[in-house]
């Protein structure tokens, strides 16, 4: 049985739209490629396709290779293509190294399905930015989450990665948090593109950190714009919130260095997501519009979920506990936003005296 995608492509120097016919014989499995002359809204007819492409191993050709050919060659090449695999046991069975990418509150989940299921030599790199729960009010961090569960050593990858930009190749940096130095090589070496820059440290745990609080912080940030406070009131939040991120890692991971802040999962991804992140843009939708987060997470993020109220909450929690909330005014202002305890308008009044003014 043949599965087909069809594409419809305008190609550089062709007046005319091409269209492309993807047929496989398996899930995963290219069986050939057909092109024609096409409209958008018309349906290639087999009479008027040639098929150009025959499934094969002998070599690789992206999709850009191949709709950049001559169209009117006749002698077809041989061609070999994977494609997703739904399946995410099937996908991680023989893998060597596991990139996690999902929200948080799913990973304990995903976790268990995948126990067992991996080789005992892989490695995870975590591209999350949250938090999960711990033990009593304590926040676990991901990476040690899927530690715990899979057995396995996970490391993390944090920074100003906004994934259109990155899609679009245009030049970023980004910082992975590795204590192998051997280990963090082959990371790097994979990851790393002309246009995607890596820095490697081994201050794991405050480089997961920062990417999980900057979320709180775009929150407030969103929550200046929606109140149309300027940009001024919106430098001093964000200086407020670098300023309580530092002081977090300080008071629950010691020994973590300074300079990781000035990297790119520090400042660099908080300036970011504050002026370009999903965080921001709805919570500035939850001033104008007076809708809930969850209305908000459903009309412009399909559903999503966001990471900022949610982390906001596990912070509040393990903050109240420890009787540290005076500490962390923004940190807290945020949660009680989030959870409609206090007005966005009354935001600025609960930094007023913020700790980093006396």
């Amino acid at each position: 049985m043949l599965l087909s995608l069809i594409i419809a492509v305008t190609l550089t120097g062709c007046s005319r739209e091409k269209l492309f016919e993807f047929q496989f014989d398996s899930p995963n499995r290219l069986f050939a490629v057909r092109a024609s002359d096409a409209n958008l809204r018309q349906t290639a007819s087999p009479a008027s396709s040639r098929t150009y492409f025959m499934c094969g191993s002998h070599h690789l050709r992206t999709f850009s290779t191949i709709v950049s050919l001559d169209l009117l060659q006749t002698e077809p090449f041989w061609i070999s293509l994977q494609v997703a695999v739904p399946d995410v046991v099937e996908a991680a069975k023989d893998a060597d190294i596991l990139i996690f990418v999902l929200p948080h509150q799913f990973i304990r989940t995903l976790c268990s399905t995948l126990l067992d299921n991996i080789k005992p030599t892989a490695v995870g790199l975590s591209l999350i930015k949250g938090f999960g729960r711990g033990e009593g009010n304590n926040i676990g961090l991901i990476s040690k989450i899927i530690e715990k569960n899979l057995r396995i050593q996970c490391n993390v990858l944090m920074g100003a990665n906004l994934a259109n930009e990155v899609a679009e190749e245009k030049f970023c940096e980004t910082t992975i948090g590795c204590k192998d130095k051997r280990l963090a090589s082959v990371l790097r070496d994979l990851i790393q593109t002309a246009n995607f820059r890596v820095v490697v440290l081994e201050d794991c745990e405050a480089v997961e950190v920062c990417g999980a609080l900057k979320n709180i912080v775009a929150c407030a940030a969103g929550f200046i714009d929606g109140l149309g406070l300027g940009d001024n009131t919106k430098a001093a939040v964000i200086r407020l919130g670098l300023m309580e991120m530092v002081k977090f890692v300080d008071t629950f991971y010691s020994g973590s260095k300074l300079s990781t802040f000035f990297e790119s999962c520090g400042i660099a991804d908080l300036i970011t997501t504050c002026y370009g992140g999903r965080n921001r843009r709805v919570c500035e939708q939850f001033v104008k519009t007076g809708k809930t987060i969850r209305q908000l997470e459903d009309e412009l993020l399909a559903g999503q979920k966001l990471q900022g109220p949610a982390t906001a909450d596990e912070v509040h929690d393990m903050l109240k506990s420890r009787n540290l909330m005076d500490k962390f005014p923004l940190f807290t202002a945020v949660h009680r936003i989030c959870t409609d305890q206090l007005r966005p308008a009354d935001l600025i009044d609960q930094i007023r005296s913020h700790p980093e003014h006396v």
